[in-house]
């Protein structure tokens, strides 16, 4: 996977969260509505697997954005198919936040 804001993203992602224009040579920002979900994952991240579920079913609708409908139910598929391998998702998600 790619990351738009480049392989040090750390300081893209705080002129983004502090509504700072981004350097010049950057990708544009994440759209608002994204920062906001981030944000809100961040400060109160999910802790059941059904919360687990509707926030990764809600990243992607604000990923599909609103040019082509959204089907959520797809959506939800795909994320239990994702998350249903995993033998220890609490251990997981405390992995993805030290990185």
């Amino acid at each position: 996977m790619t990351s738009p804001m480049g392989y040090h993203a750390g300081p893209a992602w705080a002129r983004a969260l502090a509504g700072q224009p981004p350097q010049p040579g950057d990708l544009p920002a994440p759209a608002p509505e994204f920062l906001r979900h981030v944000t809100a994952m961040a400060s109160s991240p999910p802790s059941t697997p059904a919360e687990r579920i509707t926030a990764n079913v809600e990243t992607w609708r604000i990923l599909n954005g609103t040019t082509l409908p959204f089907d959520a139910d797809a959506a939800s598929r795909h994320v239990e198919a994702s998350i249903a391998p995993a033998r220890d998702i609490g251990r997981l998600d405390e992995r993805t936040r030290t990185r």
